[in-house]
């Protein structure tokens, strides 16, 4: 690895290390009740839930690099994937336009149809599913810079899934880049004897 390499990966930690992506879809006026700069993942005032869980956050992830899944769907250049809708502290509200959001259901539609195919045929492990899975998720790393450590993005594909059921109830999908909510894992069991 270069000096460069490891300074822009440095940077990239320090800048987008914290920070995550949330893609969901909601009815305009949930949105509406959304805090642009703390994200979806919290409650709002008076509000018992947040519009996601924490769980819906991909870490480490910039606008550049959410748009750059446009470019490995498409083969064109990502300008216009996401329009901000709005900017506030260190959150961004985007929505995808109409043609990313097309792009990644019809991915999601021909995923599924490979899965049923490969079911169909008694590959229980989806090996046709799963090659193009990774396939595009090759793609997209190969479309913009990513850290290294972050790990393979087929994990972070499931957005397709969220952009066809955003297509079939008619709603907009949205992305939201800001800080990320604290995870916490909570472990039970007994600790060997010694």
């Amino acid at each position: 690895m270069s000096l460069l390499d490891a300074a822009y990966e440095l940077w990239l930690d320090k800048t987008w290390g914290r920070r995550a992506v949330v893609v969901f879809t909601v009815q305009p006026d949930r949105l509406r009740r959304m805090d642009v700069a703390t994200g979806p993942c919290v409650p709002q005032s008076g509000l018992k839930r947040p519009l996601q869980g924490v769980l819906a956050q991909d870490l480490g992830e910039s606008p550049a690099q959410s748009a750059a899944l446009f470019t490995a769907l498409t083969g064109h250049a990502p300008e216009g994937a996401l329009v901000v809708l709005e900017e506030a502290g260190s959150g961004r509200l985007s929505v995808c336009s109409e043609t990313f959001l097309n792009a990644m259901a019809d991915a999601c539609e021909e995923h599924l149809a490979l899965a049923d195919a490969d079911e169909a045929a008694g590959r229980k492990d989806l090996p046709t599913f799963a090659r193009a899975y990774d396939e595009l998720a090759v793609a997209w790393r190969q479309a913009v810079r990513w850290p290294r450590h972050v790990a393979p993005l087929s994990q972070r594909l499931g957005r397709l899934g969220s952009a066809r059921h955003a297509r079939l109830k008619e709603q907009p999908l949205y992305m939201w880049h800001g800080p990320s909510v604290p995870m916490f894992a909570i472990a039970t069991g007994r600790m060997p004897d010694r």
